[in-house]
């Protein structure tokens, strides 16, 4: 696997084989109706859709963290 491939299983978990070709969000979490393909099937139009939804969805992961300052 690629880099990139690996990443995207960071972010979406090993159960996102396939992603949507419209949306960019793995074919299993999409309801979307469009079809689907595997990372290596896909083009780089929609491959950077995909990446586009991991950052967004890293994102917003990060801004529902609870974080915890220490006060001095």
């Amino acid at each position: 696997m690629r880099t990139i491939e690996l990443k995207l299983q960071e972010v979406w978990g090993v159960n996102a084989p396939a992603f949507c070709k419209e949306c960019g969000v793995p074919a299993v979490l999409s309801r979307c109706g469009h079809d689907a393909a595997p990372w290596s099937e896909l083009s780089p139009r929609q491959r950077v859709r995909v990446r586009l939804q991991a950052i967004r969805k890293v994102k917003a992961d990060r801004l529902t963290q609870t974080v915890f300052t220490a006060a001095s």
